[in-house]
This record gives structure tokens, C-alpha cells and sequence, in this order.
């Protein structure tokens, strides 16, 4: 089999997810036209190196509001649409298909749970950006999964804005159970830090499904992590620059942030969450699946 597109596959493998042909693109390591690609897929499909099927899925979710709390049961809208998936040949298409759609059965149900709370997060003015990441970003939640989402905070207001989400969450008897807040970005701080830039973070910010998006934060982000396409060429770039092309320098840290900072790091350590804390970004994981792909040796 063609060596890059086993890397793509095996990754995939180790999530049990099956890639569909743009994803296969998106993430395949060298420079390739979908020409070429649909090619070698052809080839390998016919000599029996690999299986594809089709099925009806998940592509995208929109959160439409209009800033009135009487209408947000009325704006949550699926896009469906056919896509094709590959998977390794000693996989059954038969089981493959079952899982994949109790998978979108499952995220439709978690969303449709959880869709006041993401409205009433969108309407936070603190909120800049929220996304879905993780195996939820790629309408892969079982049973007994949640929704781990990606929040981006006006400047000054990470601890704070953080703390709001939790107790609301809590409130609402779904923190923990069908949401998973696991990380924070500062409208200030979004540049990923070296130790983060690795294949599995790039994976995780092309992958995410962007439900917020305010001043054009999600554009930033992507422009100021520009890094990605170094490890996946053939992602689609981001075409937005800043009007302001200096860097953008974060507020001074206010004294209740820091105390909101100091109260929550007790919680979090006592919990012994997994954490990579920074100035402006908060990562906190239950599992720490850089570490378990860097000993599979799938993690660049």
C-alpha cells in the first residue's frame, strides 16, 4: 500500500474512524491532487487493499441565533450530506456502517440536549469562538460520549469567562456528562506554542466544527496558526489577514482573573486532570492522546 495514505489511514485507524475521501486529502502528509488521489484509491479499492462505502451523515452544524432568548429552541440546523469512507480491508462494511450511524444518532441527540446551554454560551459577550473538537467534530460520539468544545474568550477574560461556562453547565446537570469544556484560548494568546505543534493538534484544529463566530476570531486563529499547512499541505488555507498586522498585544491581567485563576487550578488539581496551562490558553484532557500516539510512533 501506498505509504503516506497508510499513515492516514493507521491514524485514523487508531480512533476507529473511517476517513472520508476529503478528509483522506486534507491530512495526506505530501502534496497530491484529488486526481491523483482518486487514482491510487482506485487501484488500491480494486486490488483489495483497502474497502470504501457510502453513507448519510453528519457534515456540518449551524447555531443560529438573533440575540432573543425566546427563539433559541428554533435554530440548530443539521447539514447532511453522502459522503464516501475508506477503511482497512479486515474491517466488516456491514459493522462499519452500524456504527457510523448510531455515531450520528448519538451526536444529533447530544446536540439537540445541550442546545440551550450553546445558545446561551453564543450570547455571552465574552464569548468570541465555540467549537466542537475532538471525535465530535467528526460525528463520532458513542453512547456514552459528550461534546468537547473549544471556547475563545475576549481578551482578559479566559478564568472568568471559563468559570461562567462551568456553572452554567453545572446548573444545567450536563457538565461533565454531555459537555466536556476542555479548552480556552484568550482572544490575546491564540499563536499555539511550540511544544503544542505536533500532527495530532493540527489534526484537532482542522477537524473542529465551528459553531460562534464573532469579529472574525475564527479566521484569526486560523491565520496566526498558518503552521498546520506545514505538516498538511494540501489543507485548505486560510485566505483572512488581519487588517492589523502587528501583533495583537494582550490586555494586563486583572486582579479578579487572577484570583478566579488561582480558586479554579485548586479545583482542577485536585480533580488530577491531565493540564497544559500557558499564559491566555487553558488545555485540560482526560486522556492524553499526544503521549499514547507518540508511542504508537503516529504522532509528527
Amino acid at each position: 500500500m501506498n505509504r503516506n495514505l497508510k499513515q492516514v489511514l493507521t491514524y485514523f485507524d487508531y480512533f476507529s474512524y473511517d476517513p472520508s475521501f476529503d478528509e483522506i486529502h486534507t491530512f495526506y502528509p505530501k502534496k497530491i491532487t484529488k486526481e491523483e488521489l482518486t487514482e491510487i484509491l482506485k487501484d488500491l479499492i480494486k486490488y483489495k487493499k483497502i474497502k470504501t462505502y457510502s453513507s448519510s451523515t453528519v457534515k456540518n452544524v449551524y447555531l443560529e441565533h438573533y440575540n432573543n432568548i425566546f427563539n433559541i429552541f428554533c435554530h440548530l440546523k443539521f447539514v447532511i450530506g453522502n459522503l464516501r469512507y475508506y477503511t482497512l480491508p479486515q474491517y466488516s462494511i456491514v459493522d462499519k456502517l452500524k456504527i457510523k450511524n448510531q455515531n450520528e444518532k448519538c451526536f444529533k441527540e447530544i446536540v439537540r440536549k445541550v442546545q440551550i446551554y450553546l445558545t446561551l454560551v453564543s450570547l455571552l459577550p465574552n464569548v468570541r469562538f465555540m467549537a466542537i473538537t475532538g471525535s465530535s467534530a467528526m460525528i463520532h460520539t458513542g453512547p456514552h460520549g459528550d461534546l468537547d468544545l473549544f471556547v475563545i474568550t475576549s481578551s482578559g477574560t479566559l478564568w472568568l469567562t471559563r468559570l461562567l461556562l462551568v456553572l452554567l453547565a453545572k446548573s444545567m446537570g450536563i457538565y461533565g456528562t454531555h459537555i466536556c469544556l476542555n479548552l480556552f484560548f484568550d482572544s490575546s494568546h491564540l499563536f499555539i506554542h511550540k511544544k503544542k505543534r505536533n500532527s495530532y493538534v493540527a489534526h484537532e484544529i482542522l477537524q473542529m466544527l465551528p459553531l460562534v463566530n464573532k469579529k472574525n476570531t475564527f479566521e484569526r486563529f486560523l491565520y496566526t496558526n498558518r503552521w498546520v499547512h506545514r505538516l498538511f499541505p494540501n489543507s485548505v488555507r486560510n485566505t483572512f489577514a488581519p487588517k492589523q498586522t502587528k501583533t495583537y498585544h494582550p490586555e494586563k491581567t486583572g486582579y479578579l482573573e487572577n484570583v478566579l485563576k488561582y480558586v479554579q487550578m485548586k479545583y482542577i488539581k485536585k480533580n488530577k486532570t491531565g493540564m497544559y496551562i500557558v499564559e491566555g490558553q487553558i488545555w485540560l484532557f482526560r486522556s492524553d492522546f499526544e503521549h499514547s500516539l507518540r508511542k504508537a510512533n503516529l504522532l509528527k
